[in-house]
Protein backbone atom coordinates (compact mmCIF):
# COMPACT_ATOMS: atom_id res chain seq x y z
CA UNK A 1 0.00 0.00 0.00
CA UNK A 2 1.32 3.44 -0.87
CA UNK A 3 2.29 5.81 2.00
CA UNK A 4 -0.31 8.45 1.11
CA UNK A 5 -3.08 5.83 1.37
CA UNK A 6 -1.85 4.82 4.82
CA UNK A 7 -2.13 8.47 5.84
CA UNK A 8 -5.94 8.19 5.46
CA UNK A 9 -6.19 4.88 7.34
CA UNK A 10 -4.45 5.89 10.55
CA UNK A 11 -6.98 8.54 11.73
CA UNK A 12 -9.89 6.21 10.97
CA UNK A 13 -8.35 3.37 12.93
CA UNK A 14 -7.64 5.67 15.86
CA UNK A 15 -11.16 7.13 15.77
CA UNK A 16 -12.92 3.79 15.52
CA UNK A 17 -10.72 1.26 17.28
CA UNK A 18 -11.30 2.66 20.76
CA UNK A 19 -14.86 1.84 21.77
CA UNK A 20 -16.64 4.87 23.16
CA UNK A 21 -13.40 6.78 23.58
CA UNK A 22 -15.28 10.07 23.41
CA UNK A 23 -17.59 9.21 26.29
CA UNK A 24 -16.60 6.07 28.17
CA UNK A 25 -13.38 4.40 29.31
CA UNK A 26 -11.91 1.59 27.21
CA UNK A 27 -13.01 -1.84 28.47
CA UNK A 28 -10.39 -3.78 30.43
CA UNK A 29 -10.76 -6.90 28.27
CA UNK A 30 -10.63 -7.14 24.52
CA UNK A 31 -13.64 -8.62 22.74
CA UNK A 32 -12.03 -12.06 22.16
CA UNK A 33 -10.87 -12.29 25.79
CA UNK A 34 -14.31 -11.30 27.07
CA UNK A 35 -15.97 -13.88 24.82
CA UNK A 36 -13.75 -16.63 26.29
CA UNK A 37 -14.81 -15.70 29.82
CA UNK A 38 -18.48 -15.67 28.89
CA UNK A 39 -18.72 -11.92 29.56
CA UNK A 40 -20.33 -9.76 26.90
CA UNK A 41 -17.73 -8.00 24.76
CA UNK A 42 -17.82 -4.76 22.87
CA UNK A 43 -19.57 -4.23 20.51
CA UNK A 44 -22.70 -6.27 20.97
CA UNK A 45 -24.61 -4.60 18.13
CA UNK A 46 -23.68 -3.15 14.70
CA UNK A 47 -21.35 -0.12 14.65
CA UNK A 48 -22.10 3.01 12.60
CA UNK A 49 -19.18 4.72 10.90
CA UNK A 50 -20.44 8.18 9.90
CA UNK A 51 -18.46 9.71 7.03
CA UNK A 52 -18.82 13.48 6.66
CA UNK A 53 -18.15 13.54 2.93
CA UNK A 54 -19.86 12.42 -0.27
CA UNK A 55 -19.96 8.85 -1.49
CA UNK A 56 -16.98 7.97 -3.66
CA UNK A 57 -14.58 10.49 -2.12
CA UNK A 58 -11.23 9.52 -0.60
CA UNK A 59 -12.49 9.40 3.00
CA UNK A 60 -15.52 7.33 1.99
CA UNK A 61 -13.44 4.87 -0.03
CA UNK A 62 -10.97 4.49 2.82
CA UNK A 63 -13.80 3.89 5.30
CA UNK A 64 -15.34 1.28 2.99
CA UNK A 65 -11.98 -0.49 2.66
CA UNK A 66 -11.51 -0.46 6.42
CA UNK A 67 -15.07 -1.50 7.39
CA UNK A 68 -14.72 -5.23 6.56
CA UNK A 69 -11.50 -5.44 8.58
CA UNK A 70 -13.13 -3.73 11.57
CA UNK A 71 -16.19 -6.00 11.25
CA UNK A 72 -13.90 -9.03 11.27
CA UNK A 73 -11.97 -7.70 14.26
CA UNK A 74 -15.06 -6.77 16.29
CA UNK A 75 -17.34 -9.60 15.18
CA UNK A 76 -20.15 -7.16 14.36
CA UNK A 77 -21.16 -5.46 11.11
CA UNK A 78 -19.85 -1.95 10.43
CA UNK A 79 -22.37 0.26 8.62
CA UNK A 80 -21.05 3.20 6.59
CA UNK A 81 -23.33 6.25 6.69
CA UNK A 82 -22.52 9.30 4.56
CA UNK A 83 -23.60 12.71 5.91
CA UNK A 84 -22.00 15.19 3.56
CA UNK A 85 -21.99 18.91 4.15
CA UNK A 86 -20.34 21.60 6.18
CA UNK A 87 -16.87 20.19 5.67
CA UNK A 88 -17.66 17.22 7.90
CA UNK A 89 -19.37 19.23 10.65
CA UNK A 90 -22.80 17.68 10.02
CA UNK A 91 -21.36 14.21 10.63
CA UNK A 92 -19.43 15.46 13.66
CA UNK A 93 -22.60 16.88 15.23
CA UNK A 94 -24.45 13.62 14.55
CA UNK A 95 -21.71 11.60 16.28
CA UNK A 96 -21.48 14.07 19.17
CA UNK A 97 -25.24 13.79 19.79
CA UNK A 98 -25.32 10.00 19.47
CA UNK A 99 -25.84 7.78 22.48
CA UNK A 100 -22.41 7.44 24.16
CA UNK A 101 -22.26 3.65 23.83
CA UNK A 102 -19.33 3.61 21.41
CA UNK A 103 -21.34 2.29 18.48
CA UNK A 104 -21.27 5.52 16.45
CA UNK A 105 -17.95 6.97 15.34
CA UNK A 106 -16.57 9.16 12.59
CA UNK A 107 -13.17 9.41 10.95
CA UNK A 108 -11.52 12.79 11.37
CA UNK A 109 -11.88 14.99 8.28
CA UNK A 110 -8.94 14.55 5.91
Amino acid sequence: MKPFKLMFLLPIVIACALPGAHAQPVPAKSAPAAAKDGAPGWPTRPVRLVVGFTTGGPVDITARLLAPKLAELWGQPVVIENRAGGGGSIASVLVAQATPDGRCCSPPPR
